[in-house]
């Protein structure tokens, strides 16, 4: 019960509706800045490395990039869409094989 108490505190923040329009316009707006996140070694595969990111459940649609970190909970590629330019996509590890490119 307290604990249902703390985070009925935290409450819900401000909602602002947005379309998917404007949330490629301001990621074709933003430059993307590198993550700091404790170093995971994945087996041969480095940092700038090409790599796909793929869901191990049944969607096992591969996402292509350059791999810039990666820690013990998650990835992040980096990759270009003609939509948003450059973004750096971030994955949970559990859940998602990368294997190199």
């Amino acid at each position: 019960t307290a604990w249902m108490g703390r985070m009925s505190a935290f409450g819900h923040g401000d909602v602002t509706e947005s379309t998917g329009e404007d949330a490629l316009a301001h990621a074709a707006a933003e430059s993307p800045v590198a993550p700091s996140l404790t170093a995971l070694a994945l087996p041969g595969i480095s940092v700038g490395d090409p790599v796909t990111v793929t869901p191990t459940d049944y969607g096992r649609i591969p996402v292509a990039g350059a791999l810039v970190a990666a820690s013990s909970e998650e990835v992040v590629i980096a990759r270009e869409t003609p939509e948003t330019g450059a973004v750096m996509t971030h994955f949970p590890l559990i859940g998602f094989d990368v294997s190199a490119a």
